[in-house]
């Protein structure tokens, strides 16, 4: 099993864009992910916050969710929209 769970890392550090993105996310932006929120009146997702996990805002129905890093890296299906940096 430990040898599965060390593959599966390597595996998504190594494939060039087969269902992963390659863009970088930060805090703030808004996401779609492969799979609709339940609620069906957003696909989109606000990241609120980020570390070891990253916790999501559902846009439609205010839901949050949160992942650990490599879940939410398989998870993710696009940015939609980049946060404002402030200079």
């Amino acid at each position: 099993m430990t040898d599965r769970l060390r593959s599966c890392s390597t595996a998504m550090t190594c494939r060039n864009g087969v269902g992963m993105i390659q863009e970088e996310y930060g805090l703030g932006d808004i996401i779609e992910m492969k799979k609709e929120h339940p609620c069906r009146k957003s696909k989109y997702w606000k990241i609120t916050r980020m570390g070891a996990d990253i916790k999501v805002k559902c846009e439609g129905c205010g839901a949050v969710v949160m992942f650990p890093r490599y879940m939410f890296d398989k998870k993710i299906k696009r940015i939609i929209q980049k946060a404002e940096e402030e200079a």
